[in-house]
């Protein structure tokens, strides 16, 4: 009797919580009498924790922070498909990698929102797919629009993690390459051709925006000399992303996805274990230890940590890339647009990055591969196809050398560059490599900053194209090689040519890492002379053919002794295949010599004819002209020339 009898709080606590228990049965319930056609899905879950082993003696550490969902799909009698809604939130997502002697954060606690909604009815497009073209179209519509906070990764001391991926990429490396199998190409070749036949009705939008992204990356290569204080030991470069927007628009086999990326940056630290952002404030006030950065853009303007984009928005636009493809037509288009940037490359960041680039250019190539495989099997029996990747590069300042050493600048007002490849129903084709640099200039400084000092190079415009044709669905049987240019001036001092090679040298030995040097200068001298005495040149029976053209070549030697070499009308065809070709150059000759304010002609102008005859082990070259050769010694000029300093 003690056990059941209540006060009358305990009795109104424990009806309170009996009727919570019940009440979801009981809403769920009535819900389901009033409103059978509506559905509603609640889930708010802590996501779980995983490990996963890297090594015996490290693990990765996975923490899906907190996760919610809710699905609600009303039923209207009018629609005959509901508008169904689904939103989800993350929080804190991180990665750890942790071992016995100490925890790294991989990637910090980040958030992320989705929301996704199916309607029938016309639903509004972010800004990055404003001004698309969209078709009358009945059937649905479906949006998903992703928000992310900041991500920040830092892969810096993260070797074990860094192998464990690198050996995922060469197993997936593997087995794409395996892909050119018969038996796996014949049923790829089925799958897609199903595929292309099934085409989605309806319009798909999808939205993703990062207000952030910065990476901490290490370098691995090796320092040549221990005193150098300009190379760490231990090099880490820290990538920063601001405001990335991706967007797609799908419809009736179509599709174009948008890419914009608002500002970026990659910089140098000084210590690799030092990735906070105090140092990184500290790093960005000297300007040696940038390596790409906006030129229009203030460091102010970077240095600022803010999410908001409403003012980034008046920016231009550092990244654009818009990719389209057609299925009608069979039409793929890539094209990439960079705002005006400058790239500082020294020999010890060129030497960090190369695994990378040579990582990148196999994804690429893996990439190409399989859009050409997919053209040849499916595309090319019923119509023609066409790809086309085009590069615009607004004007683009290029630093090579080393800080307060030797430094080779080299700026472009615009570079195009175009890749376009058509397949047709025969299975013959033509692939098109195009670059088009207008107002080139070059200089040769001591600072790894834009000088503007006259230049030594330039300024000129410069065209060149490679055309492969195609039998047999991509097999190469020819090529032309063209390059056109209009005048193309050089001019060097003694100091500036020193400096110019100072830079080739600083990079061939930070890329070669000789252990002698005075063995490597000599074996380079020596293989220098044999391949001037001995040609030997392997190639492919691929019919092959070169043009050049170029309106006009000055070379300029100014000291004591100013003195202009020049090349006009310059005109070269040779033809045949790379281990045999034959072909004539000609050019216009003339030698000038300046003297108290005049140009004195040293040789006057001569044509001449080169002609050019190549065999595998084997190179004649015969230099002959129509008319004579006149050339004038005077007095003022052997004066010079015993001023001139060779040194």
């Amino acid at each position: 009797q003690d056990f059941f009898s209540f006060s009358k709080e305990k009795e109104l606590l424990i009806g309170k919580q009996l009727r919570l228990v019940a009440s979801p049965l009981a809403r769920r319930a009535i819900l389901a009498c009033q409103r059978p056609s509506e559905f509603q899905f609640l889930m708010n879950i802590c996501a779980p924790k995983l490990w996963l082993p890297i090594s015996s003696e490290t693990a990765a550490f996975l923490d899906a922070g907190r996760f919610r969902m809710k699905i609600h799909s009303p039923q209207s009698k009018q629609q005959k498909l509901s508008d169904t809604s689904l939103q989800i939130s993350a929080k804190d997502i991180s990665l750890q990698l942790v071992s016995e002697t100490n925890n790294l954060s991989i990637i910090q606690p980040l958030q992320l929102s989705a929301d996704a909604i199916l309607a029938e009815r016309e639903l509004s497009l972010q800004s990055i797919l404003r001004g698309m073209p969209i078709k009358d179209d009945q059937g649905p519509w479906r949006k998903l629009t992703v928000d992310i906070s900041p991500i920040r990764l830092d892969l810096v001391d993260a070797e074990v993690l860094v192998r464990a991926i690198g050996k995922w990429y060469t197993q997936g490396l593997v087995r794409v390459q395996k892909k050119q199998s018969k038996k796996i190409k014949e049923q790829q070749k089925k799958n897609d051709s199903k595929l292309d036949k099934r085409i989605t009705p309806g319009v798909s939008i999808l939205s993703i925006h990062v207000q952030r992204l910065e990476v901490a990356l290490e370098g691995h290569s090796k320092r040549i000399h221990d005193d150098d204080d300009d190379e760490p030991r231990k090099r880490a470069y820290l990538v920063k992303l601001v405001s990335i927007n991706v967007g797609r628009l799908a419809q009736q086999g179509q599709s174009r996805n948008n890419l914009l990326v608002q500002d970026a940056y990659i910089v140098r630290l000084n210590e690799a274990s030092s990735t906070t952002r105090a140092n990184e404030e500290a790093m960005l006030q000297q300007y040696e230890h940038w390596i790409l950065v906006r030129s229009d853009t203030p460091s102010t303007t970077i240095l600022t940590n803010t999410d908001d984009t409403s003012e980034a928005n008046d920016i231009s636009t550092f990244l654009h890339v818009t990719l389209f493809h057609d299925d009608s037509c069979h039409l793929d288009e890539v094209e990439i647009d960079f705002d005006a940037i400058v790239l500082r490359i020294t020999p010890t960041t060129l030497k960090d990055c190369a695994t990378g680039l040579r990582r990148i250019l196999e994804l690429v190539q893996l990439v190409t591969k399989e859009m050409e495989r997919k053209i040849h099997d499916v595309v090319a029996k019923e119509s023609d196809s066409s790809i086309l990747f085009k590069v615009n590069l607004k004007p683009l300042t290029l630093l090579l050398g080393r800080h307060n050493n030797a430094v080779i600048q080299i700026m472009s007002h615009a570079m195009l560059v175009m890749f376009q490849s058509i397949e047709n129903k025969n299975g013959s084709g033509r692939k098109t490599l195009h670059l088009s640099i207008n107002e080139l200039q070059g200089s040769a400084h001591q600072m790894l900053q834009p000088q503007q000092l006259q230049t030594s190079l330039g300024p000129t415009s410069i065209e060149f194209r490679v055309a492969y044709g195609t039998e047999n669905c991509g097999s190469i049987v020819s090529q032309d090689i063209y390059l056109d240019s209009e005048a193309l001036p050089i001019h060097l001092s003694p100091a500036e040519f020193r400096l110019v090679q100072r830079v080739v040298e600083g990079f061939q030995k930070r890329l070669n890492s000789p252990v002698d040097e005075k063995l490597h200068s000599l074996q380079q001298h020596q293989n220098r002379r044999r391949s001037f005495l001995r040609y030997q040149k392997k190639g492919t029976g691929i019919m092959t053919n070169f043009r050049v053209e170029i309106e006009r070549f000055s070379f300029q030697l100014e000291s004591s002794l100013v003195v202009q070499f020049v090349l006009d009308k310059v005109k070269s065809r040779l033809e045949g295949c790379l281990s045999a070709l034959t072909g004539d150059c000609s050019a216009v000759v003339t030698c000038k010599h300046y003297h108290k304010g005049e140009w004195e002609a040293i040789i006057e102008p001569l044509p001449i004819t080169l002609s050019v005859d190549q065999m595998p082990n084997e190179l004649t070259m015969r230099v002959f002209t129509k008319q004579d050769l006149k050339a004038n010694i005077t007095s003022s000029l052997l004066k010079d020339y015993l001023k001139f300093d060779v040194s």
